[in-house]
């Protein structure tokens, strides 16, 4: 790299950028060069190419326009493929700027520059209770008149994907999850704790529908049932962050961002190194992806149940729920307030009644 310290963004498309990504790149102090004789090559941050013959592993690259083959692109170090109408919006250019190394949070209001309201967030810690909580973003989706079965979809996809990753010893469950809107975008951000995984692993997710290996194309079935997908892995604290976007303004294409960020000087997480045991990883997520072992599905979801039925009543896990649910009661009570009988009704939505069975009185008041 040169000593000056210039950062360059090369515009290998046949126009000019136009002028929102002009102005986002001046704000992080990048200049545009559209000839690479002109400067150090090491100078290079990004190359912005429009056409699928360009695409290849000399700088990590942008794509502007609608991909064909985004899983080749993603695996050839590409970084993301986004139209024009997305960068001229703010959700959009809080994503790209995030993508050229502008500092974000995984607060959810902080990372989304406060623009959505109704913040709401629960934890899943457990592949049974989703379809509890796909049910309440999809309602409040609908009643913000954004496509609540897609997000529904979408949802229960990206639950399935991080529990397969949790039984690979991959990820850690709880899946947080964090979502909101305003008034032309709804998101959802979730999040779990990783180890030994790498962004090329998660990549492999995003290919073609295949019924003999379900689980390799879960993040491209996320994709196709969102507007916006923004995947990352946050190095230092040891998070693999999802976010779906949904749009009323017509965006023209499925957009999609993949990245590694090594820390957000404001991560709430304990800095630590990620394991970078790959040939482990890749053994894990091939039998995940159907590449080599198959899982049986249903086998794998009743081990489940015989699990949950066979061990002690997860007071923990319940009392997530009982949080999660009160926030939504008429006359909202602080959790210290709640008695016997409120925690009875606020649990008789709870997803497993096996578990509810076992919970004395006694385990109510725990």
């Amino acid at each position: 790299m040169s000593e000056d310290n210039n950062k360059y963004i090369l515009n290998s498309t046949d126009n000019d950028l136009i002028e929102s990504f002009v102005e986002l790149f001046t704000e992080l102090e990048f200049s545009i060069t559209n000839n690479i004789d002109d400067i150090d090559p090491d100078d290079i941050v990004f190359e912005i190419i429009n056409k699928k013959d360009q695409i290849n592993h000399t700088y990590p690259q942008i794509f502007i326009g609608q991909l064909s083959d985004r899983y080749k692109f993603l695996k050839t170090g590409g970084k993301c493929s986004f139209s024009e109408e997305l960068a001229k919006t703010d959700i959009g250019r809080i994503l790209i700027k995030r993508l050229l190394g502008d500092n974000s949070s995984l607060d959810f209001s902080l990372a989304f520059d406060g623009g959505l309201n109704g913040g709401k967030t629960f934890k899943i810690s457990d592949h049974f209770s989703s379809g509890y909580y796909s049910d309440v973003i999809s309602r409040n989706a609908a009643s913000n008149e954004f496509d609540s079965i897609q997000i529904k979809n979408y949802f229960n996809f990206l639950c399935s994907y991080f529990s397969i990753l949790a039984q690979s010893s991959l990820a850690s469950l709880p899946i947080e999850v964090d979502y909101g809107c305003s008034n032309d975008f709804f998101v959802v951000q979730a999040n779990v704790g990783i180890d030994g995984i790498d962004m090329s692993s998660i990549i492999d997710s995003f290919q073609d529908v295949d019924n003999n290996k379900p689980f390799s194309s879960l993040l491209n079935l996320c994709s196709l049932n969102s507007n916006i997908l923004d995947c990352y892995i946050l190095g230092k604290g040891e998070r693999l962050v999802i976010s779906g976007v949904w749009s009323k303004i017509d965006l023209k294409q499925q957009n999609i961002f993949v990245n590694n960020i090594d820390s957000f000087q404001l991560i709430n997480h304990s800095p630590s190194v990620v394991a970078e045991n790959n040939d482990l990883s890749n053994k894990k997520i091939n039998s995940i992806t159907g590449n080599s072992e198959t899982i049986n599905e249903s086998e794998f979801v009743e081990n489940k149940k015989e699990e949950l039925l066979t061990s002690r009543v997860n007071h923990k896990r319940l009392a997530e729920f009982v949080k999660n649910k009160s926030v939504e009661m008429a006359d909202q009570k602080n959790l210290d307030d709640l008695n016997v009988d409120d925690i009875a009704l606020l649990l008789s939505d709870y997803p497993s009644k096996s578990v509810l069975a076992k919970l004395n009185i006694k385990g109510k008041e725990e």
